[in-house]
């Protein structure tokens, strides 16, 4: 025979109390949270403070305005903001699918005796700061970039409406002499 079991009968009858380790990780945690609130705020009134100056000579227009003119001291900020954004966009498109490729592959494609070296390694990759891999972009990529790519390009994409102007000019960057230079002696 089967007894049905009650709403009261599911609840102890005496719930565990709490320890002082308990109480004190939770007013520690709680004073925590509330620190990085304080802080985030702090921050935000820091930079309002700071940027107080630019819109109260340049006006609410200076979000909105591209020009830089140091000459009539006339300066805006939507040149910044845009490229910041482009920066950000382009970076999340190249970003996220390499991610979910490499976390595809360790997870289910890999074999297990390649899962840990490469996951280390993706771990390593993390760990150096961003400017090394910019300075690493700037002084090896973009000068075979300038070299060996940008000048048929600008060559194959002449005449194109669009794509004529992404194109046009000098190459640039540190090309000036031959690529990875400074690695001979």
């Amino acid at each position: 025979m089967q007894q049905a079991v009650t709403a009261t009968d599911a609840i102890p009858a005496s719930a565990p109390r709490r320890s002082a380790g308990d109480a004190i990780f939770a007013a520690i945690a709680r004073c925590s949270g509330g620190f990085v609130l304080v802080l985030l705020g702090s921050l935000i009134v820091i930079l309002f403070l700071g940027g107080l100056q630019a819109f109260m000579k340049f006006g609410p227009g200076f979000v909105i305005s591209a020009e830089w003119n140091p000459v009539t001291e006339n300066f805006g900020a939507l040149v910044s903001i845009f490229g910041t954004l482009v920066t950000a966009t382009l970076a999340l498109f190249l970003s996220v699918p390499l991610a979910f490729g490499i976390a595809f592959f360790l997870t289910e494609l890999a074999p297990d005796w390649m899962r840990r070296p490469v996951g280390t390694a993706i771990e390593l990759l993390a760990a150096v700061p961003s400017i090394i891999y910019g300075m690493w972009g700037f002084f090896v990529i973009v000068p075979l970039m300038s070299t060996y790519i940008q000048p048929p390009a600008i060559d194959l994409f002449d005449g194109i409406p669009v794509l004529e102007d992404l194109f046009s000019g000098p190459p640039f960057g540190p090309a000036s002499s031959p690529p990875l230079s400074f690695w001979r002696s």
